[in-house]
């Protein structure tokens, strides 16, 4: 993890970090992340990015905690 994704996550509140971590649901079916809409704009408003950009982020930060990667 580097500094600005490192700074990124620590900039999530405790639900949005256990929601990038989250892979399945509870019946097993995968879990589809899709962060809320005041997070993107919170996101793009303090790091000066677009809401894509924002989006992208969060996405590349979520493949971080992918299981292949934790190995």
């Amino acid at each position: 993890m580097n500094e600005k994704q490192a700074k990124l996550y620590r900039s999530l509140c405790t639900r949005s970090k256990r929601a990038l971590k989250r892979k399945k649901k509870r019946n097993g079916k995968p879990y589809l992340y899709r962060p809320r809409g005041d997070l993107l704009s919170r996101l793009a408003e303090e790091n000066d990015w677009t809401i894509e950009q924002a989006y992208t982020e969060l996405l590349e930060l979520r493949a971080l905690f992918s299981p292949a990667r934790l190995r």
